[in-house]
């Protein structure tokens, strides 16, 4: 059986194993990555090639937890608005007891 390794021609280190393919066709290049994300090919048809990415639910987990936390500290916001308007009006500061706060 024949294959072809791709490693690190300092240390040996292992970093895949594939079918048997041409080495001469074989290339290594590094590509900026979104977090989460998975590489599916390499995009040649243009000048200089293109890592193509799908989002994967890692990804989809990363950017729920940055909506959470988002939502989390707009709450915190009003929580610290809603508490400020009633220690205000529980001293009579602001507006009279007939009018209606805004928040």
């Amino acid at each position: 059986m024949k294959v072809t390794v791709i490693y690190d021609s300092t240390t040996g280190d292992m970093l895949a194993t594939l079918g048997d393919h041409d080495p001469t066709r074989v290339k290594a290049e590094s590509f900026e990555v979104p977090d989460g994300d998975r590489v599916d090919r390499v995009d040649i048809s243009g000048d200089a090639p293109k890592v193509v990415t799908s989002e994967t639910p890692v990804s989809w987990q990363a950017q729920l937890e940055a909506a959470v936390k988002r939502s989390d500290e707009k709450r915190a916001s009003l929580e610290t608005r809603v508490l400020t308007m009633f220690n205000d009006m529980m001293r009579g500061d602001g507006a009279d007891e007939d009018s209606e706060g805004t928040v």
